[in-house]
């Protein structure tokens, strides 16, 4: 494996990176502040937009910007971050309820998840669908804190982080009615490699998930065994993304957030943006719209 190299970012939380190969950047987001960062494919260093909310994630729109989680429903993004249209909160009147991780899929629609942010034992997390008119549905229920999702190619499987239990699951994904079946635990991960964090798919349909207080991204096979792990010098990895020319560049956001006086003043690049060459490639990223 490569040498791993960093870009100062000093997110809070930094997540839900993303790839756009029409403008060769790399965009994510602080999820605890709010701001969209993007990074050039010829600059060292990110630039930083204000947004009107708090997002969770992001995904690239086919007519151009964003469709976002935002901490509080949904929402569609100008390039810049600006806000262009509200779509509706799926937990509007549940104050212990918040969203989170999404991703378009192979369908042109979004998906995404919610949980309980007073309990996170509680398996009260939904994922739901976002319809590319921008309607709202819910297509599970009973999860613990799901985080990180992720499409097989051949978009037959949809991959669920099921973080707080420290599992990923497989789903079985129709992408005509844009629903879900057959849930199954693919992958469990061990209590000594923290919590399984953002999750992507690469062109070999191997997953790659961050990991939480964990110092590592692990590739996991499509049957869910562990092939590698890269490690990352600080502990909390939060999710990736393939890019670059050949989308061979592996961009790794990281966090602040959850950590202790102790591991801040240890790890000061903590909350950075890490680039390591995986020796695989990547795919594009899916496009929400029709």
């Amino acid at each position: 494996m490569a040498e791993i190299k960093r870009i100062e970012a000093q997110n809070q939380c930094g997540e839900s990176p993303i790839w756009d190969t029409r403008t060769a950047t790399l965009s994510w987001v602080d999820t605890e502040r709010p701001l969209l960062a993007a990074l050039s494919g010829r600059s060292a260093q990110a630039v930083t937009m204000p947004t009107s909310r708090l997002v969770q994630a992001i995904g690239l729109r086919r007519a151009g910007g964003w469709v976002a989680v935002v901490r509080d429903g949904f929402a569609l993004l100008q390039a810049d971050g600006m806000e262009t249209r509200f779509l509706g909160n799926p937990v509007e009147g549940l104050p212990h309820m918040t969203m989170s991780d999404g991703t378009v899929g192979p369908d042109g629609r979004f998906y995404a998840g919610s949980f309980n942010v007073q309990d996170l034992d509680a398996a009260e997390g939904c994922l739901y669908r976002v319809d590319r008119d921008g309607a709202v549905e819910v297509i599970e229920t009973g999860l613990v804190l799901p985080n990180g999702m992720a499409f097989s190619p051949d978009g037959g499987t949809l991959y669920v982080t099921e973080m707080w239990v420290r599992r990923i699951l497989a789903y079985d994904f129709d992408a005509r009615a844009g629903a879900v079946s057959r849930r199954r635990v693919l992958v469990s991960v061990p209590e000594s490699e923290g919590y399984p964090d953002g999750l992507i798919v690469d062109e070999e349909g191997c997953l790659w998930s961050g990991h939480w207080q964990g110092f590592r991204v692990t590739r996991y096979d499509p049957d869910g065994k562990k092939i590698r792990h890269v490690d990352v010098p600080v502990p909390t990895a939060t999710c990736m993304a393939f890019g670059g020319p050949d989308l061979d560049r592996l961009y790794i956001t990281t966090a602040k957030k959850g950590l202790t006086p102790e591991q801040l003043a240890a790890y000061p690049f903590a909350g950075d943006l890490f680039m390591v060459r995986a020796g695989v490639r990547g795919r594009a990223e899916h496009e929400f719209g029709g």
